[in-house]
């Protein structure tokens, strides 16, 4: 809960006790409380303006919540990225995921060294990942070389107008 609201997010594990399970493939759901949201919609429309800019972005819908027959109200349910979001998503499905936050989130060259970029946090792949392309693309977008080889240009360039035009 915020502090002046005690409407809590959720995040729901549904493979939590057995790991095949899923919601309609899902394994994973969040539900916000679009607390600092009056109108409860900028994130909705963010997502649908990504999804019609071809830009991937996750599933989303509004959600009238009720737990153990209490009330709690219209939330926004959406898809957690995780491996089912990369296979829906992209060609092979089987990339790295990271999570940025903090020292070298923001792409601007440190090291060659993976372990320096500490905000960079591998969620898929963890155990088998190198991570030699993120050091690949980092070297590029910093250092000059053939960006085409590194990005999806296109699709990072439609990335780039969704979010300025959100002032995300």
């Amino acid at each position: 809960a915020m502090e002046d609201s005690d409407r809590y997010s959720w995040k729901i594990d549904f493979d939590y006790y057995r790991s095949e399970q899923t919601l309609d493939g899902l394994q994973k759901l969040a539900l916000n409380n679009n607390f600092s949201d009056a109108s409860m919609m900028r994130e909705y429309l963010s997502y649908d303006l990504m999804q019609e800019m071809g830009v991937p972005a996750p599933s989303h819908s509004y959600m009238y919540v009720t737990i153990n027959g209490e009330e709690q109200g219209l939330y926004l349910g959406v898809e957690t990225l995780d491996e089912s979001f990369l296979s829906q998503n992209f060609t092979t499905g089987d990339g790295d995921l990271y999570k940025p936050d903090g020292t070298g989130s923001d792409l601007k060259w440190i090291s060659d060294d993976i372990a320096d970029y500490t905000g960079l946090n591998l969620k898929t792949n963890t155990k088998s990942s190198n991570q030699s392309s993120m050091i690949n693309m980092l070297d590029v977008i910093n250092n000059g070389g053939k960006l085409e080889e590194v990005v999806d240009v296109d699709e990072m360039l439609r990335y780039f107008a969704a979010n300025t035009a959100l002032v995300n």
